[in-house]
């Protein structure tokens, strides 16, 4: 098993269903982690008045919300150039986590909803959200994962801002060793998208 690390999108399809599924993280993450995702997401959506549902800790029955598989909502260049959306689900011995701003950590199967959020925006406290997502050891959430899914290649397609989000990373056992390859080399701006697009596009149809 493979283990893809990208990024959400600011751009996102409209629409969805009310039909929603739980997230695939619970197979991989204690009940308490969870949970505790489950607080901070909630806590990001008062602030931001996104609705929360099941998908956000919240109250509001899904049936009221609009889901959609967290690999189909995404849209922008990454996805694009990826061919994401057909490429996924046909995938084999491969698993892509998402890092993002509102939902913190997410498996690309997981039902969101739409919402405008960026991981560089600073919060009315004034922290970046980066750095709350740290402060709230959000790179532990992802270890305990990571640990459990025991993953023989980690591919980490981050930029620098939320790789801020996770620190410190990487992991002690994969710090240093070939099975977790950073494409450190891409930089940051529209041209590294295309390029991160390009990559996870080879990788899922290897």
């Amino acid at each position: 098993m493979e283990l893809i690390l990208i990024t959400c999108s600011a751009k996102k399809r409209d629409g969805g269903s009310p039909e929603y599924s739980p997230s695939q993280l619970e197979g991989y993450l204690s009940k308490a982690t969870f949970q505790r995702l489950l607080t901070l997401r909630s806590e990001l959506a008062q602030t931001k008045h996104q609705p929360a549902g099941p998908d956000l800790g919240g109250n509001i029955p899904s049936t009221k919300l609009q889901y959609m598989p967290a690999y189909l909502r995404y849209s922008g260049i990454i996805y694009q150039r990826s061919n994401f959306a057909e490429l996924f689900p046909r995938a084999r011995d491969k698993k892509v986590l998402i890092i993002s701003a509102l939902y913190g950590v997410l498996d690309a199967q997981d039902s969101i909803q739409k919402y405008n959020l960026r991981m560089d925006e600073t919060l009315p406290n004034g922290k970046r959200l980066y750095t709350w997502w740290k402060q709230n050891l959000l790179g532990e959430v992802l270890i305990e994962y990571i640990r459990e899914l025991k993953p023989e290649k980690i591919h980490d397609l981050l930029p620098e801002s939320y790789r801020k989000a996770i620190s410190p990373w990487l992991p002690r056992e994969f710090d240093g060793k070939k099975s977790c390859i950073s494409y450190d080399d891409l930089g940051q701006g529209q041209g590294s998208l295309w390029q991160r697009g390009d990559i996870l596009r080879e990788l899922l149809s290897s």
